[in-house]
């Protein structure tokens, strides 16, 4: 390097920039003004040294560019959430069904909505950090070119040959080793502060989630609670409608059963006593033929029926008596009327009383039945209309029941599936975490990569500056004209500065003034003209 090659050659003015162990020194504006005023060798050529002296004051802040990168990089960890969020929100708008829960796809369009616009405006601040970076970044660059151009003309006050182009990368001011420090230092605390912010702000994030899955978790165990209420209510309201069911039919078929008995008793009580009234009547009408007509059985017949048949009977035997005692004599059948006339009046009038009452019980009775028929028949109405009324109740009952269990496993399985988004979003933000923080951590290892690269660069370079000098190279190219111009050259040379001091004589004072500077000035080539 320029470093180990000129160390030796260095002046005792020059060498006292130096420290005991071989590094440059911090230097400060007055040095930079010494170093500008330093004597050279001599010239190839003088140059006018008015350029003014550089300072850094007019560079750029470092303070600046590294909020400007903290920026950049803070707006980037923000966009990336953001675009996370967006492809999230997505996903959950395209996996929730339509018409299934209308309220949730309306927020979550509504979120998507705000995620999207703070996407975009994260993008146009990443946009604008990045012009006013690349605009700061180019003017310090462009201030530091100036900077080194302005301290090479001020440090050696002449045209120096171009170093190597490995050696031209650093445009460093003085006190680059104190702003690289400065600028380490603050890297670290941005990078920290930066590093502290993200994970506050997810620590904050995973609180918030988890007190929402807390409350998404209370939320769905009264749910629970409502719905196993529900399940009780709904079974103690099935066991009761059951029970009322089985009341109505059986009261149902006691009414029909009741009915039918009744309607047959009835009837058969009417027909038998009708039979009974015509039987009498008709024996009223003809006792003759009624007397000779055996056959009718005494269950039959009515205690008045019985007793007039006995009185009969009882005539009929006092009669054939009375013939088998009198065979001798012949009783007339009119004899035998007048006889019988006084018992058959009796007979008639305890017949008809008889027959009268039993009327009258008929009648009294024929109407309680028909009394009992009509109430019954409204009862059977009411009962029927009660019926159908509690059938009604049951089946709208039932249907209510069919839809509260519908919902019941409608919101169960709503809630398993929020649930389960829950825990996939938390798990995703652990995820997000676990690479947000290596992300972090391997940008920080590659910007302390390049600060040290940019060090040791930096110092490198600030060597090469600290050390370089012209004094040997003047001497090796007084060395290679001495060597290269052979002395019959001189005559041609001396011939040709005397025809050139002719012409310069004949035009006047509007000679070559960088020639008469120079002639005036040191020798060119001392060696070769004392030669």
């Amino acid at each position: 390097m320029v470093y180990d090659r000129v160390r030796s050659g260095l002046g005792p003015h020059e060498s006292a920039s130096l420290g005991s162990s071989g590094h440059p020194r911090l230097r400060f504006p007055s040095d930079a003004a010494q170093f500008s005023q330093k004597p050279g060798p001599a010239q190839l050529h003088a140059a006018p040294s008015s350029t003014t002296p550089f300072t850094d004051d007019s560079l750029p802040s470092t303070r600046l560019i590294l909020d400007l990168i903290s920026e950049r990089v803070s707006s980037y960890i923000q966009r990336d959430s953001a675009d996370r969020k967006n492809r999230k929100l997505r996903l959950d708008v395209d996996r929730c069904q339509a018409g299934e829960f209308p309220g949730v796809t309306a927020l979550l369009d509504v979120h998507l909505k705000s995620a999207d616009y703070e996407k975009a405006k994260l993008n146009q601040r990443m946009s604008a950090t990045d012009e006013k970076l690349v605009r700061v970044t180019s003017n310090w660059r462009s201030l530091l070119e100036t900077a080194a151009q302005a301290k090479s003309i001020n440090a050696n006050d002449h045209h120096t040959p171009t170093p190597p182009p490995s050696e031209t990368h650093s445009d460093i001011p003085l006190n680059i080793e104190e702003r690289l420090a400065q600028m380490m230092n603050k890297i670290r605390e941005e990078s920290q502060n930066l590093q502290c912010k993200t994970k506050n702000d997810y620590e904050v994030e995973i609180a918030a989630l988890k007190g929402e899955l807390t409350q998404v978790k209370g939320e769905l165990t009264q749910e629970k609670e409502n719905s196993k209420c529900l399940q009780a209510e709904l079974k103690s309201m099935a066991a009761r409608l059951s029970a009322i069911e089985t009341k109505v039919e059986d009261h149902a078929k006691i009414s029909s059963q009741l009915g039918q008995a009744v309607q047959q008793e009835s009837l058969v009580d009417l027909e038998s006593r009708l039979v009974k009234i015509e039987i009498t009547q008709t024996a009223m009408q003809k006792p003759d033929e009624y007397a000779g007509n055996g056959e009718i059985k005494h269950q039959d017949m009515d205690p008045a029926q019985c007793l007039c048949l006995e009185l009969e009977a009882k005539l009929e035997d006092k009669m054939t008596q009375f013939l088998l005692q009198n065979s001798d004599k012949i009783v007339s059948d009119e004899r035998i009327l007048r006889l019988a006339q006084t018992t058959v009046k009796a007979v008639e009038a305890v017949l008809q009383s008889s027959l009268k009452r039993m009327a009258d019980g008929f009648g009294t009775l024929i109407d309680k039945e028909r009394e009992r028929r009509a109430s019954l028949s409204v009862q059977i109405q009411a009962a029927e209309q009660s019926a159908s009324e509690a059938a009604q109740a049951v089946e709208v009952m039932r249907v209510e029941f069919t839809e509260a269990q519908t919902a019941s496993n409608t919101c169960r399985q709503s809630n398993a599936a929020t649930m389960k988004n829950q825990e996939t979003q938390i798990q995703n933000l652990t995820e997000l975490l676990a690479s947000t923080q290596g992300k972090v951590e391997s940008a920080e290892t590659k910007l302390q990569q390049s600060i040290d690269t940019l060090w040791l660069r930096s110092t490198t370079m600030d060597a090469w500056r600290d050390n370089f000098s012209t004094a040997r190279l003047f001497e090796a190219l007084v060395q290679y004209l001495n060597s290269s111009f052979f002395p019959e050259h001189k005559s041609k040379l001396t011939h040709l500065r005397d025809r050139v001091a002719n012409i310069e004589s004949l035009l006047g004072d509007d000679g070559n003034k960088k020639r008469k500077l120079a002639e005036h000035g040191s020798s060119a080539f001392p060696s070769f003209i004392n030669r």
